[in-house]
C-alpha cells in the first residue's frame, strides 16, 4: 500500500473515531440528564483518545454504559497506533 493510501485510510479511522466519541459522549450526556454541547463531547473525546485525562464536564461515570463507553474509547487510539507501528 502506497503512502497516500495509509495516510488517507488513517485520516478516514480517525474521523470516525472522533465522531463515534462526540455522537457517544452526546448520547451519554443526555442520558445522565445533562445538556451537552458538541464543543464539550468533542473535549472529552480528545482528552479520552490522548488519554491526557481530566474532570468530566457532564458525569458520566455514574452510568454503567458511561463507564463501559470510555473503557471501549479510550484504547482504540492505542491499538491503531500499534498495529500501525507492526506494519510499516
Amino acid at each position: 500500500m502506497d503512502l497516500q493510501r495509509k495516510t488517507l485510510m488513517l485520516s478516514i479511522a480517525i474521523v470516525v473515531v472522533i465522531a463515534a466519541g462526540i455522537i457517544g459522549f452526546f448520547i451519554l450526556g443526555r442520558a445522565a440528564g445533562g445538556k451537552p454541547s458538541i464543543v464539550d463531547c468533542a473535549y472529552q473525546t480528545v482528552i479520552t483518545l490522548s488519554t491526557v485525562g481530566s474532570r468530566e464536564i457532564h458525569p458520566l461515570t455514574d452510568l454503567w454504559y458511561g463507564k463501559l463507553f470510555i473503557v471501549v474509547l479510550g484504547p482504540v487510539d492505542s491499538v491503531h497506533d500499534i498495529r500501525n507501528r507492526m506494519t510499516s
